[in-house]
């Protein structure tokens, strides 16, 4: 409990120093014109009913209306907007850091120093820091991801429907929230099939696995609960699923789809590695080997849940390199695979660290090669 607390305190007292550093610098504020958009829609629906940019003029311009509606919240309190704001971005950097420090735990449970590094780390990391003072949704998006990542490793198929809730809210969150939940589905579903061929070459029928396809149907109930009434308001609005901003976007920087796909992966997949997480390379690296070596990579049972958080990194960064290859403000839009980056390659150095000096030369030997490889993404 007292790790928890000092993890939260420095998170709040990080961003805290970042915005009297802004204040003192005379740029006080939001640095996003997408910040403003949220403020917007939710001065409206609090003073107007509506949900709107223009007053009187209802639109589906609000990529992220559980962003909007937490900041209506401030608004009918009659708080101070930037009070708020910066009130729920704190809060969202504390829970990330603590979630991504539990998550930490459950992947390496035999590393008991893990979970405080790995929450400090997250609480102190500047890109974290940054989004928390930005007025926007994104770690928000980071600490739900990180929320539906700890129930699939702690119970892959305990509670779904309380999981497809929380995929719902990721979704009203960030629309690429959609990546987590059908990575969950089509892992619970892999288990399933796998369970279902063991009994079929063992010749005994087994209802083993039902669980896992029930949980798939409660898993998409729950999401389908509370993304739904965003998609029918948003057909009634516009005639789309997604809001028009979400259309855009993508047309806006259009252009960027002409370069070669090996380029703007490259561009997108080194954005996060930008700063301190490029010298957990190697621990990433290793940590990734070690698990396939010890048959991880095989995906029985509960080790497909280890791979998710993975895995949905490596879906991240194609997605964007393919529909959207953009890396401004500090590469915003991938800021939140950095604390699963940081939980994954902190993990991974520690087991690097603690191999046994017979292993010392080859260690030394991948060690150097990878940090040269760090250091020249981080410069």
């Amino acid at each position: 409990m007292r790790r928890r607390w000092l993890t939260s305190a420095v998170g709040l007292a990080a961003l805290a120093l970042y915005l009297a550093w802004s204040w003192a610098g005379g740029h006080l504020g939001f640095p996003l014109d997408d910040a403003w958009i949220h403020q917007t829609y939710a001065r409206n629906l609090v003073a107007h009913g509506q949900w709107a940019f223009v007053p009187d003029q209802p639109s589906a311009g609000s990529t992220a209306p559980l962003w909007t509606l937490l900041l209506a919240v401030g608004y009918g309190l009659g708080l101070p907007f930037r009070l708020w704001t910066y009130t729920l971005g704190g809060l969202c950097l504390a829970g990330t850091a603590l979630l991504a420090a539990r998550l930490s735990g459950r992947l390496f449970p035999e590393r008991r120093s893990l979970p405080p590094l790995v929450g400090l780390a997250c609480a102190l990391e500047w890109h974290l820091v940054w989004a928390a003072g930005s007025g926007m949704e994104t770690l928000l998006f980071a600490m739900l991801v990180l929320a539906v990542w700890d129930r699939a490793v702690a119970q892959p198929v305990g509670r779904p429907f309380l999981t497809g809730l929380l995929g719902g809210a990721l979704i009203l969150t960030r629309p690429e929230g959609i990546l987590v939940v059908g990575l969950v589905a089509g892992a619970w579903l892999w288990m399933d099939v796998e369970v279902w061929l063991r009994s079929r070459r063992s010749g005994r029928a087994t209802t083993e696995g039902r669980p896992y396809a029930v949980g798939v149907a409660l898993l998409v109930a729950g999401t389908g609960l509370v993304v739904a009434p965003y998609l029918v308001l948003n057909l009634h609005l516009s005639g789309t699923l997604w809001p028009n901003t979400f259309y855009a976007k993508q047309a806006e920087y259009g252009a960027l789809l002409a370069q070669p796909l090996i380029v703007r992966l490259r561009r997108v997949g080194t954005a996060p590695l930008v700063g301190a997480q490029a010298l957990l390379v190697p621990g990433l690296v290793w940590g990734m080997w070690q698990a396939a070596r010890r048959g991880v990579l095989n995906l029985r049972g509960q080790w497909v849940t280890w791979w998710l958080p993975p895995v949905w990194v490596a879906a991240t960064v194609g997605v964007y390199a393919v529909r959207l290859p953009v890396t401004y403000q500090h590469g915003r839009y991938l800021t939140p695979v950095i604390p699963v980056l940081l939980v994954y390659g902190v993990g991974g150095f520690l087991r690097l660290r603690s191999q046994s000096p017979k292993h010392k030369a080859q260690r030394r030997i991948l060690g150097f090669g990878i940090w040269d490889l760090g250091f020249k993404v981080w410069a």
